[in-house]
């Protein structure tokens, strides 16, 4: 065995040099050709392309794989982010970074799902190259003055791609303070002026549920039998024209429940949420979801769920993260006298990807599906697969909100409630190639709802009522929600939008609306059109078994 290695080992040593060199500069070669293709400048190549020959001529082993893992490593990366979501590092590096500050475990453990088994493979032979260049390159003394010049290259090749984004993040960090202070002074003066001596208002805010999807799947006698009664009584007012302002969560739930404008680009606001106003009002107030309880510095949802007066993590005492294990901890909150005015705050998990695993086997209503098909090999891009999963685990949401719904509508008091997704999803609809999420009016265009019980709706006067019914095609955004739910609700704060207010005299449809696509803010109307239906979608749907309902 030994004598193999030594055999082996000589044969590389003699021809060390040249393969070193054909390896390395093959290697050099392509990635900057990747990165031309996809995200790269000219000037930067260049750049790289004199660091890549500085460090061979004048570097010792380890700076020459060095500098092949670090700039490799970044090809690989802003090619994966190209290829999933069309943007590069470069142009979605902040959205990333926001993003990633606020993953929890579980969506950490799906996205790794997400990455394509050949995008590993790169990665592999990355880690191959990088290992026979330190181990077969012929050491030699190495030159300071070059070596630091290849530094400063590398730095100001790679400046653009990765630097920028990383240093704006941090400013914004270092920010936050400042945002905190003014956030701790923030009084909305909210008063009740309802006249109900006991009310329940309940606030779900979905995950990643397309309009035109929950329109379809979310009306339907098998699994929403009383969302669909609601709806043809007249209980329930839904609305077809609402978008996100963003295609991510942490960016679009600031969005619902503050006055935060869509054009604040920092994570935090100097304003507190919704669920203060009802605790100013008077109400017992909660927040349900399936994300831990962090201190609220750390992302900008848990700095708005924590200022409910008790916040439930369904998942750590479920175990589980599926939406009807919040169920029992709604009915305990529905049922306790002791508070006569309550505020429930429902932070859904939803459709969130990966949409096969956000519904039992019993809702794989829509065949084949990723539930069935379980390969991220050539079937990750498989779009029929992939709406197929969404269908399904939107069908599952539905009948999660639908026994909601059921708990609101047998109670006795006035019970508001209101259904609102915080995003979409493109499914595909992306031109640049995005499959997910993108330049496209499906990762925005989302589902809204509002609907309460009979002794609610008895003490709404014929107005509010028509206002809300002839509104129901208006063009929206999620600014409208706060102003809307506070004046259904009978609450009035110091400064009410009277434009936003969906059910007021004041309303005044959006216009010109803008959403970030991560590049920037761009217009709503120029992003390219949904096309979720193919003729399966007008097949009847088979009813599913109560099993995980």
């Amino acid at each position: 065995m030994f004598k193999l290695k030594n055999f082996i080992d000589s044969i590389l040593s003699d021809l060390s040099g040249l393969s070193v060199f054909t390896i390395y500069f093959s290697c050099v070669t392509v990635f900057i050709y990747w990165a031309l293709s996809f995200y790269m400048d000219g000037f930067a190549a260049w750049l790289l392309s004199a660091a890549a020959l500085i460090f061979y001529l004048c570097g010792g082993k380890f700076l020459r794989a060095l500098f092949l893992f670090v700039f490799g490593l970044s090809v690989l990366f802003q090619n994966h982010l190209v290829l999933h979501y069309s943007y590069p590092f470069a142009k979605i590096g902040r959205e990333i970074l926001v993003i990633a500050s606020e993953t929890t475990g579980l969506e950490f453990a799906s996205y790794l799902q997400v990455i394509k088994p050949d995008e590993y493979m790169n990665f592999f032979w990355l880690l191959m190259v990088c290992f026979f260049t330190y181990k077969y390159t012929v050491q030699r003394e190495r030159k300071k003055l070059p070596v630091l010049t290849g530094f400063f290259l590398l730095f100001f090749a790679l400046w653009n791609d990765i630097g920028a984004p990383v240093s704006a993040f941090n400013k914004e960090m270092s920010e936050n303070a400042r945002i905190f202070e003014r956030y701790k002074m923030f009084n909305f003066n909210a008063k009740d002026f309802s006249g109900r001596d006991k009310s329940t208002c309940i606030i779900i805010i979905g995950e990643t549920h397309r309009h035109d999807y929950f329109d379809k799947y979310g009306y339907n006698k098998e699994y929403t039998p009383n969302l669909l009664k609601a709806r043809s009584s007249g209980a329930l007012y839904y609305f077809t024209d609402m978008i996100s302002g963003f295609y991510y969560t942490t960016g679009s739930v600031p969005l619902i429940l503050t006055r935060k404008p869509v054009e604040c680009e920092t994570r935090f606001y100097d304003e507190k949420s919704i669920i203060s106003a009802f605790k100013e009002a008077g109400y017992a107030t909660w927040s349900i979801s399936y994300t831990k309880k962090t201190q609220p510095e750390d992302d900008a949802m848990n700095l708005i769920f924590l200022e409910a007066d008790q916040y439930i993590n369904h998942s750590e005492k479920s175990g589980t993260f599926d939406d009807v294990g919040m169920l029992p901890y709604i009915k305990d909150i529905l049922a306790d006298d002791s508070k006569r005015k309550k505020l429930i705050v429902v932070k859904m998990i939803g459709a969130h990807y990966l949409y096969e695993e956000r519904y039992p086997k019993d809702f794989e209503l829509y065949k084949p599906s990723y539930k069935s098909v379980y390969n991220y090999g050539e079937a990750a891009n498989d779009l029929t697969l992939l709406k197929n999963s969404y269908k399904n685990a939107i069908a599952y949401s539905a009948s999660f909100i639908d026994q909601l719904a059921a708990m609101a509508y047998q109670r006795p008091e006035p019970v508001l409630m209101s259904f609102i997704s915080d995003h979409g999803a493109s499914l595909g609809e992306d031109p640049a190639g995005g499959k997910y999420v993108g330049r496209a009016k499906g990762a925005y265009h989302i589902a809204f709802f509002i609907t309460g019980n009979q002794p609610f709706w008895a003490a709404v006067n014929k107005k509010t009522r028509n206002n809300l019914l002839n509104r129901r095609h208006a063009s929206l955004t999620q600014e409208y929600f706060l102003e809307t739910y506070l004046a259904l609700a009978g609450i009035e704060y110091f400064d009410p939008r009277l434009r936003f207010n969906i059910a007021g005299n004041g309303f005044e449809p959006a216009q010109n609306r803008i959403v970030w696509t991560g590049v920037g803010l761009e217009g709503y109307d120029y992003l390219t059109q949904e096309h979720p239906f193919d003729p399966s979608d007008e097949k009847a749907l088979p009813a599913p078994t109560k099993t995980g309902r």
